[in-house]
């Protein structure tokens, strides 16, 4: 009689309905082969331990029940069959304690993978993967990231191998909070508000640009018209490589239609004879008197300052360019000082730290 196949592998997101499943697993055999792990229940990234929870008890099994009652605990369970052989722990990063100040954006991160110990090597951690990514992006997320340990240790593994995520295209980046892996879902978005999206410069982005930077209007305060064969030269480079610069200007687009809308950021520049981070918003005309310029440079100040731990963000504004002033102020940037910029008088606006100017 001819051996039955052996079942494939299914993944089910975790659930109410599954919890006695996942419980099974961690009871039984997530760490058959490493006892002295046993107890973790996959909480770590949970602590410290929510606010609700507190004074309860101290053992990792009761807090992960708790989690998973009160739908904390997120993952995705692998099945061979109707038995659970593997876990991936990921949720969305706010729901981390442990991931505070991470990028920005809407993140699915991935804390974790425990894989039985006769399923290691049979591509689960894979099939979990590949459902965390689809998921994400069917959920409209921005990215997915991952916290891979370096070195040949089974714990690192946990966290699953570098070369796992670098499968499926995830890059590595450095962040305030140490390295990370990322996989860019929704076209490289940096930055989302209400209505507005930063993201990364692609190839059909230059047509744009090169008319925004040779458009007398909005170049009216920072030079003039720049030369339109040199910036095709300048936005097919970034093109090329949009992630290179840390600091950089992206293109602006509205959520709702995807139209492209201005070009803003952070850059770096001495002012005030320091070095500093300098705030920019630019929008093309049929797009002004909408609020734009306030809500991406509102959220270009929260981003600087908190989750890259800038000290401080100037703007270098014309004396005669009121509409930009407002918009600085309500971002909280006070007048510090005037200096001459090579083209003129500017004054200098800021929040936080930077040179006094004098």
């Amino acid at each position: 009689m001819e051996n039955e196949a052996e079942p494939e592998i299914t993944i089910r997101p975790l659930s109410g309905e599954n919890r006695s499943d996942w419980l099974d697993f961690f009871d039984n055999r997530a760490f058959e082969d490493h006892r002295d792990w046993k107890t973790c229940y996959c909480t770590f990234f949970h602590y410290p331990r929510d606010e609700a929870y507190r004074g309860a008890s101290r053992r990792k099994r009761d807090y992960a029940l708790w989690l998973l009652e009160q739908g904390k605990m997120g993952g995705y369970l692998a099945y061979r069959g109707d038995r659970a052989v593997g876990f991936c722990n990921a949720d969305l990063r706010e729901n981390y304690p442990r991931l505070k100040g991470g990028g920005p954006g809407k993140v699915l991160s991935v804390v974790c993978f425990i894989i039985a110990k006769e399923e290691r090597g049979k591509g689960v951690a894979t099939r979990l993967l590949e459902r965390v990514i689809e998921d994400g992006k069917a959920r409209k997320l921005d990215m997915v990231e991952a916290y891979p340990v370096e070195g040949k240790s089974e714990y690192g593994h946990f966290h699953g191998p570098p070369g796992l995520y670098g499968k499926f295209g995830f890059t590595e980046e450095k962040t305030r909070s140490g390295r990370v892996m990322r996989k860019y879902l929704d076209s490289g978005i940096i930055l989302r508000t209400e209505r507005l999206i930063l993201r990364f410069q692609r190839e059909s982005d230059v047509p744009f640009l090169v008319r925004l930077w040779t458009d007398e209007e909005v170049t009216r305060y920072v030079g003039g018209p720049r030369d339109r064969k040199k910036m095709e030269e300048v936005f097919r480079g970034i093109a090329r490589n949009p992630r290179e610069e840390e600091y950089d200007l992206w293109p602006l687009e509205v959520a709702e239609t995807g139209e492209l809308a201005g070009y803003a950021g952070l850059i770096p520049k001495e002012i005030g004879g320091e070095a500093c981070m300098e705030l920019n918003y630019y929008l093309a005309g049929e797009f002004r008197g909408r609020g734009y310029a306030g809500e991406i440079a509102r959220a270009l100040v929260d981003y600087g300052l908190g989750e890259k731990g800038l000290r401080g963000i100037a703007a270098v504004i014309d004396p005669n360019n009121r509409a930009s002033a407002e918009v600085a102020r309500k971002c909280s940037l006070t007048f510090r000082f005037r200096e001459n910029r090579g083209g003129g008088e500017k004054d200098i606006y800021a929040v936080g730290e930077i040179s006094s100017g004098t």
